[in-house]
């Protein structure tokens, strides 16, 4: 066995030939090791690979499903400026202006309003001002670039702010 091996192991250019060779060689084969693979980690005792998958997955499922906003898909506004009015009359002009109402989308769910700074959330069409000056005041998204100001009984209120842009400003 001894003769056998060196020319085994010469045949092998990766490992090191000899007596020293051979016995790291043996030293490793006792310690159940294998081509650089513990012997424990083989294909028969992976088992508990598998028992971690199944029991892993369905912790995800629910992970993903309770991480669903109620309202529906958080969103954000298109940036730009909003201008807020009250309709008018058929004997006036269209709209009566509430620059106080008005906000600037900056940046992602950042607002900028003439009081200060703040953070919205969009969940499906309703929006909630989180934070900041209008902090707490609700809308109902009916359009891209359309906001009706949600009253406290929940339905829609007169007020509506409207997303600037070319043709009217």
């Amino acid at each position: 066995m001894l003769e056998a091996a060196p020319l085994a192991c010469a045949a092998r250019q990766d490992k090191p030939c000899g007596a020293s060779g051979l016995a790291v060689r043996r030293a490793s084969l006792k310690a159940g090791v294998r081509n650089g693979w513990n012997r424990r980690a083989g294909p028969a005792n992976r088992h508990w690979m598998v028992r971690l998958a199944f029991l892993a997955a369905p912790a995800l499922v629910l992970a993903s499903v309770s991480g669903a906003a109620p309202g529906g898909p958080i969103g954000t506004l298109p940036l730009g400026a909003y201008v807020c009015e009250l309709p008018g009359d058929a004997t006036g002009p269209a709209g009566e202006r509430k620059p106080e109402a008005d906000f600037t989308v900056t940046n992602a769910s950042s607002y900028r309003a003439a009081a200060g700074k703040g953070i919205y959330l969009l969940t499906g069409d309703r929006m909630v001002f989180t934070s900041g000056p209008l902090d707490g005041v609700k809308y109902h998204r009916t359009g891209p670039g359309f906001l009706r100001r949600t009253e406290a009984d929940g339905k829609d209120g007169p007020l509506r702010c409207v997303r600037q842009v070319g043709n009217n400003r």
